[in-house]
């Protein structure tokens, strides 16, 4: 998106008191798709990594307009899978006859006692969780809560964003002023954790689960990655599409006590910053997956 474009976007938002910083209009649904679409490229089509066998319930964290529960839908289609989101599914989701999607709070609708029954403790045998950076606080007390709900034998598993850009696998997140401020305003403003990635193994295995693994994967700016590997093309596609926009987003929101030309001026940056990284075709982004067993 332009720069004009971006001034004209009114972005809508969940209305809810909890801190995640994002819309949830249809231009966000659309971006929500085409980031899936970047993310399972990236992961050679198998979003899923855990080696999962036969689940009879299935839980999708975060599941926004639905892709990753149509796909583990498909994946398991004898199982029951849940979607959960703040966000009220789009009418136009046509979910699987084997989903149901449930609206609200992961937090409050896993909790022991007076959760939702369907996602009672010791209840599932999977449990899913993307990108749910931008609005999760507490994240040792989060992990320990869906390890909670999932039975013995069952598997966790997360993918996250690591707000750090590296250059040649060196951290060059120095360079961007603007991207220091939305990861320290996200720790000061809204108790959001920007780095989680780099610390759900850690998570997990404080939380009781085994045989924990990380995979990572390179998201970069600019194709020069796909030259040999063919997969990261869709991502590196999606992030010169999109990536712009959600840091115009992100700004205004994480580093709100600054003043108003600070903000407008780290926005510009950003856009700058951006412009020549997809030139430069050096530097990129990190996701991260984990996964873990409950013994």
């Amino acid at each position: 998106m332009s720069k004009s474009t971006l001034d004209e976007y009114k972005p809508e938002f969940h209305g809810t008191e909890d801190p995640y910083t994002l819309p949830n209009d249809a231009t966000e649904q659309q971006r929500l798709t085409a980031q899936h679409e970047a993310w399972k490229a990236t992961m050679h089509g198998n979003v899923v990594h855990a080696p999962v066998k036969d689940p009879g319930v299935v839980l999708d964290i975060g599941c926004g307009p639905g892709d990753v529960t149509r796909d583990l839908a498909e994946r398991f289609p004898s199982a029951q899978v849940y979607g959960v989101d703040l966000s009220v599914l789009p009418q136009h989701a046509n979910p699987p006859p084997n989903v149901t999607y449930i609206h609200g709070n992961i937090k409050q609708l896993l909790l022991p006692g007076s959760g939702d029954p369907r996602l009672a403790s010791d209840s599932l045998d999977y449990a899913f969780a993307r990108l749910v950076v931008c609005g999760m606080t507490e994240w040792p007390k989060y992990v320990r809560t869906v390890a909670n709900a999932v039975r013995s034998g069952g598997w966790v598993e997360m993918h996250e964003w690591d707000f750090q850009v590296s250059e040649n696998g060196v951290n060059v997140s120095n360079e961007w002023p603007w991207l220091q401020a939305e990861v320290q305003g996200a720790r000061e403003t809204k108790g959001l954790d920007m780095r989680c990635a780099q610390k759900l193994k850690g998570w997990m295995e404080d939380a009781g689960l085994v045989d924990v693994t990380e995979v990572r994967y390179r998201a970069p700016l600019g194709m020069w990655y796909a030259q040999e590997h063919p997969e990261s093309k869709r991502m590196a596609e999606y992030l010169a599409k999109w990536w712009p926009s959600v840091n115009w987003l992100l700004i205004p929101s994480l580093t709100r006590g600054d003043d108003e030309q600070q903000v407008e001026d780290m926005k510009a940056q950003m856009l700058k910053d951006m412009d020549l990284a997809q030139a430069q075709q050096r530097k990129s982004y990190e996701i991260v997956v984990c996964y873990g067993r409950k013994p």
